[in-house]
This record gives C-alpha cells, sequence and structure tokens, in this order.
C-alpha cells in the first residue's frame, strides 16, 4: 500500500495510519503475541501482550517517521531524507502539509511527487515551528500510554519488564530527537 501510494495526492492519517497498523503494528504485535503464548501460554495474557506490541509498533513507526526528519545520521543509522526521497508520505509531512499556507503547500507536495530534497532544511525547520514534532511525539506518547496500559493485567508476568524496557528506550530515542 505504502509502496503503491507513493508521490500519490491522498496523504491522509487514516491512511497513514492503516498502512503503519499492517506493517509495523503487525509484526510488533505476533511477534509479542506469540513470545507471551510460548512463554506462558497464558491466552489472556498473550492477547494483552499483542496489544501492547501493537502499539508499541505505531509508536515505533511514528518514532522512525520522525526520526527521518530530526534524526542524526550517525546516531539512528540511517540516511535522512528516505521518506520524502522515495515520495512517501509519512506523518510528519502529512501535518507539515495541513499547516503551511497554500504556496509552501502546493511546492511541498510538488516536492513530495517527485521525491526532492532541495528544500528539506526549511522544511525540517518549517515542521519545528508548525509544532508537528510536539504533535507527533505526543502522538508517540499516547501509543506508549495505550500499550502500557494494556499490559497492567500481567504486570506479575515474566517478561514485562524487559517489554517495559522498551517502552523506555523508545522514549529516550525520542528525546534524543527533540530540536534543542
Amino acid at each position: 500500500m505504502q509502496t503503491l501510494a507513493a508521490g500519490s495526492e491522498q496523504r491522509e492519517i487514516e491512511a497513514y495510519q492503516r498502512i503503519i497498523d499492517l506493517k509495523t503494528a503487525e509484526l510488533f504485535s505476533v511477534s509479542c503475541f506469540l513470545g507471551s503464548k510460548l512463554a506462558t501460554g497464558d491466552a489472556a495474557y498473550a492477547e494483552a501482550a499483542a496489544s501492547f506490541g501493537r502499539h508499541l509498533g505505531v509508536a515505533y513507526q511514528m518514532y522512525d517517521d520522525l526520526a527521518d526528519y530530526f534524526g542524526n545520521e550517525d546516531d539512528i543509522g540511517k540516511t535522512l531524507g528516505t521518506d520524502l526521497a522515495s515520495r512517501k508520505a509519512t506523518v510528519p509531512f502529512i501535518l507539515l502539509l495541513e499547516r503551511l499556507p497554500a504556496p509552501d503547500r502546493a511546492a511541498a507536495r510538488r516536492e513530495l511527487a517527485t521525491g526532492d530534497l532541495t528544500q528539506w532544511n526549511r522544511r525540517v525547520s518549517q515542521m519545528s515551528e508548525l509544532g508537528v514534532f510536539r504533535d507527533v511525539s505526543n502522538g508517540i506518547a499516547d501509543e506508549i500510554r495505550a500499550g502500557v496500559e494494556a499490559l497492567k493485567a500481567g504486570s506479575r508476568r515474566p517478561g514485562v519488564a524487559k517489554l517495559q524496557g522498551l517502552v523506555s528506550m523508545l522514549n529516550a530515542r525520542v528525546d534524543a530527537l527533540r530540536p534543542r
């Protein structure tokens, strides 16, 4: 879906959420479900772990998309701008498009349609100025809270501390991206 939508005019947040639900969220959910089911045999706990994994997967994908704009290449281990260069509309760019004045919005849409990175620094600055970083990081925090809430029923289970460690690690990674 994401590859077929590359450069298209459909940049709705719902389409983005569907893509990450089918991609990263499902991978994390299945991994947490299988690991907990094999470790405990408890179906209810496995479902709670799967719910946690789904939320963590959404949060991680949003982090990864944010890192593509605000990361440091040496720290995150990937080249910045690859989503825009490959014409993928991710949540930071979708929110930016919603907030830009009409002339800038039209130019940004052309950049997405062609994978043009010539205005890269300007777009990242606009994301900071228009609250895109703040709102995406808040969305990540919301997903993490929902995932932690899903785990509460099995809080005494082995492995929950390790899953919560993933949350701490992701929170630290998001904080490291924060523009100073």
